[in-house]
């Protein structure tokens, strides 16, 4: 019996956007009112993890587009390089937005209340720009399968 996931990119992509969108939410609710020490760590561990699990997603992302690209339509080859050359835009933005969360929870590592200065507010900046490059990839990743068919078979007998 053939496996209902031929590849693992459907499964692993949700982690980061899960991740990331949940720790830039944590670090919205400690820029806006709630500064204390454990929503600070839980939103740059949230947010590495969202990181760090991009680049995991974006690799498989590359094994599933290279078993498919040639046997794709022309129009769906171009939503697929437009997909990957966001996603990597993407990746990168998460590395810079988490890298500076971090710097920003380790300035304060040893305060009880976390202050709002400003590399905090760059981080969280840097968050927003990289959710929005985030959501521009899904976009791309979405009209892939609802509008091209890709990864969808066609239901038979």
């Amino acid at each position: 019996m053939p496996p209902s996931l031929p590849n693992l990119h459907p499964l692993l992509i949700h982690f980061p956007i899960a991740l990331f969108t949940f720790g830039l939410g944590l670090d919205v609710a400690l820029v806006a009112y709630w500064r204390s020490a454990w929503l600070d760590r839980a939103a740059t561990l949230v947010q590495v993890a969202g990181a760090l699990s991009s680049a995991v997603a974006a690799a498989s992302g590359k094994l599933a587009a290279n078993a498919i690209e040639l046997a794709l339509a022309p129009e769906a080859q171009e939503r697929l390089g437009l997909h990957s050359d966001w996603a990597f835009f993407a990746v990168v933005l998460l590395f810079v937005a988490a890298g500076l969360r971090f710097d920003a929870f380790w300035r304060d590592r040893a305060e009880s209340a976390p202050r709002l200065h400003r590399g905090r507010r760059l981080a969280l900046a840097a968050g927003l720009v990289a959710a929005a490059a985030l959501l521009w990839t899904a976009s791309y990743g979405g009209a892939l399968v609802y509008l091209s068919g890709v990864g969808v078979k066609a239901p038979g007998p």
